[in-house]
């Protein structure tokens, strides 16, 4: 497995994944982007359909989201 370049390990630091080793993000590093996917693709189709209730929850899902001071940090 690849190491992590420099970059990636910074902004993984800055997310809280400040202890874990290269070779525990591979084991979960095609999980790590699945909320970013989830909420990208929940706003595209409230978007495609016209749903405005359900963009409405989508701006708060992401109002709490922004303002929480805690970060998820994996169980590893």
């Amino acid at each position: 497995m690849a190491t992590l370049s420099p970059f990636m390990r910074r902004m993984l630091d800055i997310q809280g994944y400040e202890n874990v080793t290269d070779e525990d993000i591979g084991q979960t590093a095609k999980w790590m982007k699945l909320a970013i996917f989830g909420c990208a693709s929940l706003v595209a189709i409230a978007m495609a359909i016209g749903s405005i209730p359900m963009l409405w929850v989508m701006v708060a899902i992401a109002g709490v989201a922004g303002i929480s001071p805690v970060h998820p940090q994996p169980d590893l």
